[in-house]
């Protein structure tokens, strides 16, 4: 009989002379979750390019029966935000076939010599599940066997400031959203990304505003925090300083969620003065999610390890994931999908080709964003899925 605790990932790849997408996909108990990433091949032209993600995306729904096939969230790396804008709001392909989701968009330069690059997650299931896109394409929510999701993407605030203001109020305006959909943030909201305009300058104003926000919540080192990444990023509006995107999930016991800290490789965040933590495994009675947070050359004393070393620096973070991973009995098989942050466009070469050596079926991308702070040459963040069987819980 086989053990249905050893169900790993399947990795696959669909390419074209248009486009090449990269899968992986987690199937068990009826229910599939594909984690894919989609670059343009042989294409110069931003609309051409754009329009070519859209249309292998809904390719890959329609071959997959979009009634079964759900897409819930999709993030599309930009070069050039500012003048793709326009360009991007002509090219809705989803919505023609009548298929939403979450849509975040955030200027990270893709470094694979492509103008744009789409990440997306899609859920595939048998059973019954309710997809409400009437709030798309800010939110998405899906009930599914119990559980409430909601993905979120986007948000910014509706005023102008400084990065300190405008965190406190996105993190404000999301709250009370989440409130009206009967959700508590502080023990619902499992994943945030925040993409800071000119992180050097603006990233101690989102530390700030997001530790007083959390302070009126009760988020606080003697409780837990929020897995996160918070990176370089642009909206298209000039006047925004802050980007972000969030996840929750409302149905879950407190003992379905585990946060993860790694002791041994890693220091908690609030030493340094940051909220966050370093990671989130939620178990559904039939796998495991686990998030990590942007992880980067980091020891349990919050030092930077192998200063000016790229290389030396992508292995000691993932050295950290796989200790992350470890603590909730995950290894990095269970990876689904990568996304590596750069903050020296000269690294990418020999950066592609070490996590092209040491994970080459992983869907991911590297993209031009520099991390939080500057001796850190490279983060890179991840979702894994782990086969469990606990019949204490619903299935996911």
């Amino acid at each position: 009989m086989e053990n249905m605790n050893n169900i790993q990932p399947i990795m696959w790849s669909n390419k074209s002379d248009k486009y090449e997408m990269n899968i992986s996909t987690f199937t068990k108990e009826k229910t599939s979750e594909h984690h894919i990433m989609i670059a343009p091949q042989g294409i110069s032209n931003f609309y051409e390019q754009y329009q070519t993600l859209k249309e292998a995306l809904l390719s890959f729904i329609l071959e997959r029966g979009k009634e079964q096939c759900k897409l819930i969230f999709q993030r599309v790396f930009f070069s050039d935000i500012t003048n793709q804008s326009e360009i991007i709001s002509e090219v809705d392909m989803l919505k023609d076939n009548e298929i939403e989701s979450t849509i975040a968009w955030v200027q990270q330069p893709p470094l694979n010599h492509t103008k744009c690059t789409l990440y997306a997650y899609l859920i595939e299931s048998e059973e019954e599940m309710k997809v409400d896109t009437s709030k798309a394409p800010h939110h998405l929510k899906i009930e599914k066997a119990g559980y409430t999701h909601i993905w979120s993407g986007k948000l910014t605030s509706d005023k102008n400031g400084s990065s300190y203001d405008q965190t406190e109020n996105i993190f404000a305006e999301y709250h009370r959203f989440l409130e009206s959909e009967g959700f508590q943030f502080a023990e619902m909201c499992h994943r945030t990304w925040l993409y800071v305009r000119d992180v050097d300058t603006n990233y101690q104003g989102v530390v700030e505003g997001r530790n007083d926000y959390f302070d009126t919540i009760g988020l606080v080192p003697s409780n837990h925090f929020v897995t996160s990444t918070g990176i370089e990023g642009r909206d298209l509006d000039v006047k925004k300083n802050v980007l972000m995107d969030a996840y929750a999930v409302k149905g879950l016991e407190k003992s379905q969620i585990k946060y993860i800290h790694a002791l041994s490789h890693l220091n908690p965040t609030h030493e340094y003065g940051v909220r966050f933590e370093r990671g989130t495994a939620i178990d559904f009675g039939d796998r495991r999610h686990i998030y990590i947070s942007g992880t980067a050359s980091i020891d349990n004393k919050g030092q930077i390890v192998h200063p000016n070393q790229i290389i030396l620096q992508a292995d000691r973070a993932m050295e950290n994931i796989t200790a992350l991973l470890k603590e909730v009995e995950a290894t990095p098989k269970n990876i689904m999908q990568m996304i590596i942050y750069l903050r020296d466009v000269a690294d990418y070469s020999i950066v592609e080709r070490y996590y092209n050596e040491q994970y080459p079926n992983t869907p991911k991308v590297i993209v031009l964003a520099p991390v939080c702070r500057p001796g850190w040459l490279i983060e890179i963040e991840c979702v894994a899925i782990k086969s469990i069987h606990n019949p204490m819980f619903k299935n996911f």
